[in-house]
């Protein structure tokens, strides 16, 4: 996505960000020490907030923490996070989903979070 498509869905996506930041960063705290993160998508599946100790130096990592990546089954294939992303189900995922030796926790989709729910 260019500079300019990311900060059209951040602002898109900015009410439900406001809305799950408090729990991702409980989540973010209940994983500090670990090699786990957590990624909120917006309900297509692009990254929309990144919460947890992310291994810059780790490419397979960076490839999919950042903000603006798109997740989607239509972008990366079949994946746990697409998966969960199709179903409407938060998802836990491990190293077998992406082909990484990272563990990873998933808080997906977007759309819901807690009690907080976005219209998309």
């Amino acid at each position: 996505m260019s500079q300019a498509q990311i900060e059209r869905t951040l602002d898109h996506n900015h009410d439900f960000v406001q809305a799950a930041r408090p729990e991702l960063e409980r989540l973010s705290r209940a994983i500090a020490g670990t090699s786990f993160f957590a990624l909120i998508t917006e309900a297509q599946g692009v990254v929309v907030d990144v919460g947890g100790a992310i291994d810059k130096q780790d490419k397979r990592v960076e490839a999919i923490a950042r903000i603006g990546i798109d997740l989607s089954e239509q972008a990366v294939g079949t994946t746990t996070i697409s998966a969960a992303l199709n179903e409407k189900n938060p998802s836990g995922c491990t190293a077998a989903s992406l082909s990484s030796k990272i563990p990873l926790f998933t808080v997906v989709p977007a759309r819901r979070c807690g009690t907080a729910r976005v219209n998309a």
